[in-house]
């Protein structure tokens, strides 16, 4: 069954536009009736056509005021409709027979708007009124020069009356994708910093591992890293200057990292960081060497200067360890080595436990980055 793509703000705008659209037909209508000869039938219809603009204006109206959509209303309004044009016709004779154009309105309109079931209504009601209008009239069945205009007029106006329904239709589908991409967003990224939230990068790290495990080779870093001095220009310039340090700092990290490194912030004034594709430690102190660096560089916050730094640890793991670590353990490991960090006189970083090798090395790195600071 044929259902629309509409996300609940397009759905009320939808019964909006189309509440719209019965009041310009409706107009269309009673023109159709006013400019007819005084003495012509078709002044007979005249009345409906306006009851059914009154009747159109108070849903056009009721639309705007609840702004929430409404099955009882639309079902209510596609009866109205079929039972208008029904009287119209009925009422003014053969001569109105270009107003069962209509009927087609009504079924294109309500299939593609509101989807297959409101169409099969629209089209039984649609049978129904022609069914009555052809027992009322019996000249009706033996065929009349009234329907042959009216099967012209629909196959002339019902071409561009389906191109404008497709327009809506692609319009919304765009705004429904539009509206899921920034759900999806809103799901996994921070919305002050706009990086990554701790689940999306928790997820992140676990498929880097499940590839590092498949490749057999090559190693990956997780760098945890907090800012020094946050709190105190927080309390002392506010919450305002303390979101604007945040989203300098999340800028900072993504000028530092590569294209194929996430940067997360975890909470607070704490940020995590996934470089994979590594060669050697060193290229993970490059990287945080510069993270660090940057930290450093005064700023001006709120008209306030303002200085602070960041310490950081690392979990470095090469392939071939990756198959008895989680992204949690890596985490925890980097976390603690960020504390030693901060113990160590701060604004550095070091290596979390692991080979005494790698170890040992990355701390003649982190002593060297120190010296240059």
């Amino acid at each position: 069954m044929t259902k629309t793509l509409e996300h609940p703000s397009d759905r009320a705008d939808s019964d909006q536009e189309e509440a719209l659209l019965r009041m310009g037909l409706a107009l269309a209508g009673l023109a159709f009736f006013l400019l007819a000869p005084a003495n012509s039938e078709l002044r007979r219809g005249l009345l409906v056509a306006a009851l059914y603009f009154a009747w159109t204006s108070m849903v056009w109206m009721a639309e705007r005021a609840f702004k929430r959509p409404s099955a009882f209303r639309r079902i209510v309004a596609l009866c109205m409709d079929q039972t208008c044009i029904t009287a119209a016709v009925q009422l003014s004779g053969l001569a109105a027979a270009p107003l069962l154009f209509g009927y087609l309105w009504v079924i294109l309109g309500s299939t593609m708007r509101y989807g297959a079931r409101y169409g099969v209504g629209a089209a039984l009601g649609g049978i129904a009124g022609l069914a009555a209008l052809a027992l009322a009239n019996p000249e009706w069945r033996h065929g009349h020069p009234g329907l042959f205009y009216t099967w012209l007029l629909n196959l002339a106006v019902a071409p561009a009356y389906i191109g404008l329904l497709r327009a809506r239709l692609a319009q919304s589908v765009e705004r429904y994708r539009a509206h899921s991409q920034q759900l999806a967003i809103a799901a996994t990224h921070d919305r002050m910093t706009g990086l990554p939230n701790r689940e999306h990068f928790e997820r992140t790290l676990e498929t880097a591992l499940e590839r590092l495990r498949a490749a057999g080779s090559g190693a990956l870093a997780v760098l945890f890293v907090d800012l020094d001095g946050f709190k105190s220009c927080n309390d002392l310039y506010g919450h305002a200057a303390g979101d604007e340090i945040l989203c300098l700092v999340a800028d900072d990290l993504r000028d530092c990292i590569r294209a194929s490194d996430v940067a997360a912030r975890f909470g607070g004034d704490e940020f995590a960081i996934l470089l994979t594709g590594l060669r050697s430690v060193e290229d993970a102190a490059r990287i945080v060497s510069t993270i660090i660096r940057r930290a450093r560089l005064p700023r001006t916050v709120g008209g306030h200067a303002v200085r602070i730094s960041a310490s950081a640890g690392i979990s470095y793991v090469r392939a071939a360890d990756a198959a008895t670590l989680d992204s949690a353990t890596l985490i925890a490991r980097a976390d603690r080595a960020m504390l030693r960090a901060k113990r160590s006189g701060k604004s550095t970083f070091r290596l979390a436990t692991g080979p005494q090798a790698i170890a040992e090395e990355f701390d003649l790195l982190a002593a060297a980055q120190q010296d240059a600071a």
